[in-house]
């Protein structure tokens, strides 16, 4: 009979909910590539344009939540020195 070592038993799972839970970067292009796709094949060109545009706005405002992103990024510097 195999045993679980106190606290292991929490690791694993804690593990194994952030396997699930990340996305890694090529399965999201994957999906933003096959969004994209069908847009510009079911809408045209600006179907196509508008996805993308909201696709942008959407990747800003989930890095903004995140905290990976502040407004402050977009302006520029007012120090001219």
């Amino acid at each position: 009979m195999i045993r679980n070592l106190p606290g292991t038993a929490r690791a694993s799972s804690d593990l194994r909910e952030k396997q699930v839970s990340e996305m890694s970067a090529a399965t999201a292009g994957l999906l933003a590539g096959m969004a994209l796709g069908f847009a510009a094949f079911f809408g045209g060109f600006w179907a196509f344009l508008l996805v993308m545009f909201l696709g942008l706005a959407g990747l800003v405002a989930g890095r903004m939540l995140q905290g990976d992103l502040k407004m402050s990024d977009f302006a520029g510097s007012r120090d001219r020195r």
